[in-house]
């Protein structure tokens, strides 16, 4: 439960590491999680298939705040 949350929250935009993230971003990161995970039971999938797919969008999260933080900081 706490993972998913966490989870949420950077989605919506918060940084890994602190400093950032906006209450707006964080609910948009729960509905959009949220909306996956009921999808997922309205098209009858596997639950290992709903976990990959919230893993994909975390990991792009993650990548994308990567990404950002080095742009900020001058690093290519």
């Amino acid at each position: 439960m706490e993972l998913e949350a966490i989870a949420a929250v950077v989605v919506g935009g918060a940084a890994i590491s602190g400093g950032r993230g906006t209450m707006v971003g964080s609910f948009i990161g729960v509905a959009l999680l949220g909306t996956i995970g009921a999808a997922m039971v309205f098209l009858a999938r596997q639950a290992q298939w709903d976990k990959a797919i919230e893993g994909a969008i975390i990991l792009t999260a993650v990548a994308s705040d990567g990404f950002a933080g080095r742009r900020r900081k001058g690093v290519a």
